[in-house]
């Protein structure tokens, strides 16, 4: 599925003919392949950082803050990598942003949109429940630190609200959507690309969660392609992990009062 290179440095969407759509006007750049291959760089880089470090002693399993820093340290290198290999490629612009120049309103829209699908989603996994009974919730390493307090809940906010959501986007949305987007068209791109977001958090292993998290991948590949700006995405994917945060702190702290 490889593809010949697009231009580098190609033009803001609003710098070319007027009425041409975000799909039309970007060239994603790199191939679908090598989207693939840089997801499994994105996954590989969490062993080369987290088997050593553990594995030599450096940190023991049952601290939690360390443990969270090592996420940290796995998502910097893995964000490193790809941003030093499409650097050598010479395809390293800011247009890796999206179609669209980014602006301030995009932040903003992202963070509407995060919370709206917090939102949404919550709702939908409750009648679900209700209608089918409950379910055993998902083992989020992360959720469980930031409730800790201290310093492994400030390592848990940068890791799922400032990490994550740059890591993630860039590789799920930036790069493996936009790639098939122009191959195989805007559903099956958003569909694919939100089936491998779904598939790679692990520790949520319960379908009917999972299921959120695939639905939540949709969202932000229309996002991106509607609004022509991954900051879209980034924002949206930030504010729903900080809702999700807030609320289990909030809850942590009425469970304790």
């Amino acid at each position: 599925m490889t593809e010949p290179p697009p231009p580098s440095d190609p033009p803001w969407a609003e710098d070319r003919v007027h009425g041409t759509s975000p799909a039309e006007a970007f060239p994603v750049p790199v191939s679908v392949l090598e989207s693939g291959v840089l997801l499994v760089w994105t996954l590989l880089a969490q062993f080369l950082v987290a088997v050593p470090v553990i594995g030599l002693g450096l940190v023991d399993p049952a601290d939690g803050p360390a443990l969270v820093g090592v996420a940290i340290a796995s998502q910097t290198v893995a964000l490193a990598g790809i941003l030093a290999w499409l650097s050598g490629r010479g395809r390293l612009s800011w247009r890796l942003l999206g179609p669209r120049r980014p602006r301030a309103g995009h932040l903003l829209l992202g963070v509407v949109v995060g919370v709206g699908s917090f939102v949404g989603i919550s709702l939908v996994l409750a009648l679900l429940i209700g209608l089918f009974g409950p379910v055993e919730g998902p083992d989020q390493q992360l959720l469980s630190q930031a409730v800790s307090g201290g310093l492994a809940t400030v390592l848990a906010i940068i890791a799922a609200v400032v990490m994550a959501p740059v890591l993630e986007e860039l590789v799920f949305r930036g790069l493996l959507f936009q790639s098939l987007h122009r191959r195989v068209g805007l559903w099956p791109a958003a569909l694919l690309s939100a089936l491998f977001f779904a598939a790679v958090h692990v520790e949520v292993t319960q379908p009917l969660y999972s299921g959120g998290l695939f639905v939540l991948g949709v969202g932000f590949a229309f996002a991106l392609a509607r609004t022509g700006s991954l900051l879209v995405p980034i924002a949206a994917h930030a504010a729903f992990n900080a809702t999700t945060i807030t609320l289990a702190l909030a809850a942590e702290r009425l469970e304790v009062a």
